[in-house]
């Protein structure tokens, strides 16, 4: 099995992933974030929530109902949060 390890340099461009990642960091310690905490983690109403895939798929599908893309025979129960992933793998791919 070959194993590959991906890493991600800062880009020193306005949407750098690596900045992005710090000022998550940042804010999670800012508000009272600890080692354990996990960067999907919000803060809200001065209250802590976690995200889960529950909440990624209906966002997802609730975006598909909202441009109607059930006209365009998309099956909204298809539709998850893998569909971010893709569409986020096809979006870094075309723009190399």
């Amino acid at each position: 099995m070959i194993e590959h390890c991906i890493t991600q340099h800062a880009t020193e461009k306005d949407m750098c992933p690596v900045k992005a990642l710090a000022h998550i960091v940042h804010n999670v310690l800012k508000h009272g974030g600890n080692k354990d905490s996990i960067l999907c983690d919000v803060w809200h109403n001065n209250n802590w929530f976690s995200v889960e895939s529950k909440h990624m798929i209906k966002a997802v599908q609730a975006t598909c109902a909202a441009l109607k893309l059930k006209k365009r025979a998309i099956d909204l129960d298809l539709v998850g949060a893998h569909s971010l992933q893709a569409g986020g793998a096809m979006v870094l791919k075309i723009h190399g």
